[in-house]
């Protein structure tokens, strides 16, 4: 190799050599740490400032008109609702068992003459709708059949008037009849009360406006 190869050799590898260190430093090693300290934090998310609170309307005379029509359809519609008449009945027939069952614990054949009532009324009840003179079951225990309600008062006889034969038929009938009509009843009432609120809560300036409008129109007359 000549001098002047040589030399120019020399310096391609000078360059070479200073562009790879450049690199180097401009790009550091996948093995160096990282420098030390916590990671910076976020900038804060400015908070919108509080709306302010609307001022409450004075309640109007028609609002209170409106209001009050409303709470005499909702009871309409509670005392025509067929579940919450059969669930009334029941509460009302859970009723008169219990009061008979505590009447019976008094001593002295006292106590009897409410229970053997109720089996003479459940009797009665059969013979005339029988006769197709009554429609409506006037009986205290209708999920009870005639039978058991006569063969309870048997444990009259072997308790010596101690134990009270009626709390049999209270209790056959409150599992067996009242108490799920009861529960539906109190269902019923709940989803009522809560269609109600809602649809007048929906319809409120309508209502409104509508008696407004009917009281304006008499105040003109």
């Amino acid at each position: 190799m000549s001098k002047k190869s040589r030399l120019v050799f020399d310096l391609a590898n000078s360059l070479s050599s200073r562009a790879i260190l450049q690199n180097m430093e401009k790009f550091p090693s996948s093995h160096e740490k990282p420098p030390a300290g916590p990671p910076p934090l976020p900038e804060p998310v400015p908070v919108p400032p509080p709306l302010p609170e609307r001022p409450e309307m004075p309640e109007t005379e028609s609002s209170r008109q409106s209001r009050n029509i409303v709470r005499e359809s909702k009871w309409a519609r509670l005392a025509a609702d067929k579940d919450i008449q059969e669930g009334l009945g029941a509460l009302a027939r859970t009723a008169a068992n219990a009061g008979i069952s505590l009447a019976d614990l008094m001593p002295a054949g006292i106590g009897e003459i409410g229970s053997w009532g109720a089996d003479a009324l459940k009797w009665t009840n059969w013979i005339l709708r029988g006769l197709g003179l009554i429609e409506k079951n006037i009986d205290l225990t209708p999920s009870v059949s005639k039978m058991t309600a006569t063969g309870s008062e048997a444990f009259e006889f072997i308790s010596l008037g101690l134990m009270p034969s009626h709390a049999i038929e209270t209790l056959l009938q409150l599992k067996r009849e009242d108490l799920p009509k009861i529960r539906k009843m109190i269902v019923r009432i709940k989803k009522i009360l809560a269609e109600e609120q809602a649809d007048y809560l929906n319809n409120k300036r309508e209502i409104d406006d509508a008696m407004e409008a009917f009281n304006n129109h008499d105040d003109h007359e």
